[in-house]
């Protein structure tokens, strides 16, 4: 096995002293795998599914609903014009594309008119996803700039890269937001303790607060870690979330009904 790095063996420390059994469990998964770049904290994120799914944790209250499966599945149930806005990180590799054009059409059924579709992006793929988006009907409006706290490797391209785009799309008509905006949003920190794409709560709270209202109903398809929903519950707003992997589920649930 390759020689762990001292951040890897510094979170299973301080995991062991919260739960030594969960601690063992993560070394056997990384034993079992083989040392790579991310193991160790694949295998705490896996770990923590795993006991969040045999702890069955509430997944609603009265602000937040997050529903387990496919939103191409679940989402039927939306009535028509029923969403103020979506804000949501979905998969940018290149087998997930076709996603963005169900989101997109998705978007064009259940948003209000004016309806605010804002969404993180990669870079390698970044035009087919707007192609999708405005070929379903959806108004490019503006895209913002997500500063990274930490350099990402793009091998496939070649690029260390620092910023991720945020592209702001609209349900006609175009409308102006209440006051006007910065498009830069400078990242906190680096959180992935749950979900390997997790996103910062800084970034969505700019999003939700700048974009939505006290009230409005937001939608996110790719909960991930429950991000999005905490932090509109956080800021008065209700949320219906839809993540299709059960561990990831359970441990947004967790994370956001049992703080």
């Amino acid at each position: 096995m390759r020689k762990l790095r001292q951040n890897a063996i510094l979170k299973l420390a301080e995991l062991a002293e919260r739960d030594p059994d969960a601690a063992r469990a993560a070394w056997a998964k990384v034993e079992a795998q083989g040392e790579k770049s991310g193991a160790v904290k694949a295998a705490m994120r896996e770990v923590q599914n795993e006991q969040a799914q045999a702890a069955m944790p509430p997944d609603k209250n009265d602000l937040v609903s997050i529903i387990l499966g496919d939103f191409r599945d679940h989402a039927v149930s939306l009535a028509d014009g029923s969403i103020d806005a979506i804000i949501t990180d979905p998969p940018y590799p290149a087998e997930y594309l076709p996603l963005w054009g169900d989101l997109a059409r998705l978007a064009m059924r259940v948003l209000k008119p004016g309806g605010w579709c804002i969404v993180y992006s990669g870079k390698q793929h970044l035009d087919k996803v707007m192609a999708m988006m405005s070929e379903a009907g959806l108004l490019f409006y503006w895209q913002a700039i997500f500063l990274q706290t930490v350099t990402a490797a793009v091998h496939a391209r070649a690029v260390n890269t620092q910023y991720k785009p945020i592209l702001l799309f609209q349900k006609p008509p175009l409308t102006k937001p209440s006051s006007y905006f910065g498009d830069v949003i400078k990242g906190e920190r680096v959180e992935k303790d749950i979900h390997e794409w997790q996103q910062s709560e800084n970034g969505f709270e700019w999003l939700i607060t700048q974009f939505t209202n006290a009230g409005d109903l937001i939608l996110d398809p790719f909960c991930g870690a429950g991000t999005v929903p905490l932090v509109a519950m956080n800021n008065g707003r209700r949320c219906i979330a839809f993540e299709i992997d059960a561990g990831a589920h359970a441990s947004a649930c967790m994370r956001v009904f049992e703080r």
